[in-house]
């Protein structure tokens, strides 16, 4: 399959929340506030923005969604720090359709104030944060794709989904759903180690490129009948000086998973 208009990738805007990773602090935010005293979305962005200031991934992988899912497991994946919290101050929020937009105000480690802003959503009966924006930053949903790979595809009884694309400057996170659906008793599949994806530019121009290791492996041993999610980090082909800031009338990109010494998957981009 193939990708046109490749010149029109906004990676740009990524890499400014990439920069951000590593030095500055992390604004935040929730929900409505009920008459006697905090709503659960307020509670939950209050949660999330302690659980961010202080680096608990796992935490926010519990609290998350969506766009805001993918962003603190590649901020977890890269090792990211922030700047610490002493308490949360403040919490303004107001419904949005069927979110809530939350702004939280919170005290750093340094004692200075910052702020960020979250919007949540109630999955299956909790809120989550599904979209965050540090302060002067865009939301990170801007940066996060669905639907641009190939369906499922299924070997042995095991089936892969790519379910998103998060593109962050240099780097790409692709997001998998692996389901043993009917095949080992223990599937051992590993996406974040053993990825790679193939971009040709024109029939002409082409670049291989392997996952680059996460500070802590996502995947375990798959037990028939249960399913994980997990991801794969990548060097993204849009900054690659072969590619980058050239016109193409066509980009080819296949994606591949590796399963067992001899199989994989293999996922064109839509």
């Amino acid at each position: 399959m193939y990708y046109t208009g490749c010149n029109r990738v906004r990676w740009a805007l990524a890499a400014l929340a990439v920069l951000a990773i590593l030095a500055i602090s992390w604004p935040s935010g929730i929900a409505r506030a009920a008459a006697t005293g905090p709503s659960r979305a307020e509670q939950t962005a209050g949660e999330f923005v302690t659980a961010f200031q202080k680096c608990d991934w796992q935490r926010l992988r519990e609290m998350s969604d969506d766009a805001a899912l993918s962003w603190v497991e590649y901020v977890g994946a890269r090792g990211g720090q922030t700047d610490g919290i002493q308490s949360v101050t403040k919490i303004e929020s107001e419904p949005m359709g069927e979110s809530v937009r939350a702004k939280v105000y919170f005290v750093n480690q340094d004692g200075q104030t910052r702020l960020r802003y979250l919007k949540l959503r109630e999955i299956a009966g909790q809120f989550k944060v599904v979209d965050d924006r540090m302060l002067g930053m865009e939301w990170v949903s801007l940066s996060y794709r669905k639907g641009l790979f190939a369906r499922p595809q299924e070997i042995s009884g095991v089936r892969v989904s790519v379910v998103g694309l998060f593109e962050a400057g240099s780097e790409v996170k692709v997001d998998f759903l692996i389901e043993n659906v009917s095949g080992p008793d223990q599937c051992y599949i590993f996406p974040s180690l053993e990825s790679f994806y193939v971009v040709t530019g024109d029939g002409s121009a082409r670049q291989k490129y392997f996952a680059a290791t996460p500070a802590q492996v996502p995947e375990a041993p798959l037990a028939r009948g249960s399913s994980m999610r997990t991801y794969a980090i990548f060097p993204f082909w849009a900054a690659d000086p072969v590619f980058a800031g050239k016109q193409w009338t066509s980009i080819e990109w296949t994606l591949f998973v590796p399963y067992g010494p001899v199989d994989q998957f293999s996922f064109d981009y839509m």
